[in-house]
């Protein structure tokens, strides 16, 4: 499941925030968050991050946002979904279970700014 953030200095923060303490708890288990585990048992496929919806694949920081989730709880999949887009396909969410930030970036937005 998925949620954003919204385009604000403390968002930012948080942001930087949640991708450094991501990356120093992985480390500090003795995985390297941007390197493919070779082991045959891996329990989850080090494949790019997908929405089965909308057929994206995720990109950029999102990529290893969601590598870490998974690997943290244990995912045997990298299709990743909003709660609406998982019921839309009659599929359901476990009770209990809590969304990932994902990361929207608007280049056009971007582009106007300048």
């Amino acid at each position: 499941m998925e949620t954003s953030t919204t385009p604000n200095n403390n968002s930012k923060q948080d942001l930087q925030q949640l991708v450094t303490d991501t990356i120093i708890e992985q480390l500090e288990k003795g995985t390297v968050p941007w390197q493919k585990p070779w082991a045959e048992k891996a329990s989850v496929p080090f494949t790019i991050p997908k929405n089965p919806i909308t057929g994206n694949r995720y990109q950029g920081i999102n990529i290893v946002i969601l590598w870490a989730s998974a690997l943290k709880h244990n995912h045997t999949t990298q299709e990743w979904g909003s709660f609406n887009q998982w019921k839309s396909k009659n599929e359901f969410v476990r009770k209990g279970e809590k969304g990932n930030l994902v990361v929207y970036a608007s280049f056009q937005a971007a582009r106007k700014a300048f």
